[in-house]
């Protein structure tokens, strides 16, 4: 399984200082902190990283692992999608 690892370009998405989604350097991989984060908790944090995506410095994402898995085809793409994510024929992209 894939692990975090601190490295440039990579980031955290925290509420109130709980570390809760990793983003690998250049947005490919999202792996969640918090092994509870599903659902509506889930779905407000794609839909903030959506938002964010292309500025407040964060670079555009093209998220191709959930988890160590391809997204593509997995039971998470609706999340994405319903968040802001646009589909590509490999991977979900924000900014759409």
């Amino acid at each position: 399984s894939r692990r975090p690892a601190r490295t440039a370009g990579s980031f955290v998405l925290a509420r109130d200082g709980v570390p809760l989604l990793y983003v690998e350097k250049g947005g490919k991989g999202l792996l969640r902190l918090d092994q509870d984060l599903d659902g509506p908790d889930l779905d407000r944090c794609l839909e903030h990283l959506a938002e964010a995506a292309g500025d407040e410095g964060i670079p555009p994402l093209k998220v191709e692992r959930f988890d160590g898995e391809p997204l593509i085809g997995s039971g998470r793409e609706e999340a994405f999608t319903r968040a802001g994510f646009g589909r590509e024929p490999r991977r979900l992209v924000a900014p759409a």
